[in-house]
Order: C-alpha cells, then structure tokens, then sequence
C-alpha cells in the first residue's frame, strides 16, 4: 500500500498492531488501528547472531517510490527498525482512561504473513503509570518488555 503520509514510498499494510491492558486486572482498555510501514535496517542491534551482516541490507531506498513496481524491505538478523513517536497513525486514544498502570504491548506480523526465522519475538511490551489532573495526564515509563 502506499503510505501517503509525505515518506514518498511503499509500506506494508496491517504490520503492527498496539493494545493497552490494565496491570491489576488484564482487561483490555484500548486498541490502535493496524498501521503500515516500510521496514528497513536502522539500527545495529546484535551484530554477533550467526548470520548477521556488519552493515544494513535493507534501507529506506529498498522500499520503493510511487511509481515502484516491486519493492524489497526486511530486516536482516542481527538488526532493528525503530520507529519515533513522532510518526503518524502510532498511538491509542487514552481519553477517559482511569488512573492507574497499564501494560502498552506492541505486535508485528500478528497475522503471521511474512517469512520469519523465528515468529516468537514478534511482540514487546512497556508498562505505564497513567495520572490524570486537571493540568493534564502524564505517563511514567515503569518498565520496558524483553530485549532477546
């Protein structure tokens, strides 16, 4: 799908999915819309994996222009694609949300449609402190999910 969101190339729909869960009780107190992004090698994660080249394969460039035909994105073994918050269509609406700590648990390819050398490191997890006031709501980052 072309992402029109001004980055002038392709990305995958449907790749990442949020949800926000309550720390007490489990439930489930918010949901992002699916979003989709081109995928690329940023940063150097763990070089040392069997497989892992010392430098990115796949970067901004492999993911095509508007008028692309085909595209090529991945991730190579031993690297990550971090995404700021600053980008578009990344976030849940925390509106109305009691205070309390919640667990904000991020998923890739929950559908399972790409090729993946392993599909059990698909999801991570921050928890959060939510504080309402009427100067606003903040959140505390209390702790972050697994760094495999």
């Amino acid at each position: 799908m072309y992402g029109g969101d001004g980055h002038g190339h392709w990305h995958v729909r449907d790749l990442e999915s949020y949800q926000l869960v309550r720390l007490d009780n489990g439930s489930k107190v918010g949901t992002s819309s699916t979003g989709g992004f081109c995928f690329f090698d940023t940063d150097a994660y763990r070089l040392t994996l069997p497989g892992a080249p010392q430098s990115s394969v796949y970067s901004p460039e492999t993911c095509g222009h508007l008028d692309s035909l085909t595209v090529s994105m991945g991730l190579s073994v031993g690297w990550g694609d971090r995404y700021p918050w600053t980008l578009p269509d990344q976030y849940i609406d925390i509106t109305g949300l009691a205070n309390g700590q919640h667990r904000l648990i991020a998923t890739a390819d929950a559908q399972g449609l790409f090729v993946e050398s392993n599909r059990a490191n698909n999801s991570t997890w921050v928890d959060i402190a939510v504080t309402s006031r009427k100067s606003g709501t903040s959140v505390k980052i209390l702790g972050y999910g697994p760094a495999a």
